[in-house]
């Protein structure tokens, strides 16, 4: 499974990549709205995402490494 924390610039260009949930099969693709528990950096352009900051926390599954949940370690979430 990949787990990326990311600010909402690059979250919009990860959508744009993967506009459905299930973009290959066996794949799936999720996307969560929070806001940041601390000061993090974002795992695609390497901006600062500072505390209390709206991010997104982007996971990718698959049959073999299924998802967990796994973003409340980073943020209070908010929304799907």
């Amino acid at each position: 499974m990949k787990q990326e924390i990311v600010c909402h610039p690059c979250a919009a260009k990860l959508r744009a990549m993967f506009p459905t949930a299930e973009p290959y099969p066996g794949e799936t693709v999720k996307f969560a709205e929070g806001i940041a528990r601390d000061d993090f950096v974002c795992d695609q352009c390497g901006e600062p995402l500072d505390l209390g900051q709206h991010v997104v926390a982007f996971s990718i599954s698959s049959t073999e490494r299924p998802y967990f949940p796994w973003q409340a370690a980073y943020m209070l979430q908010q929304k799907q």
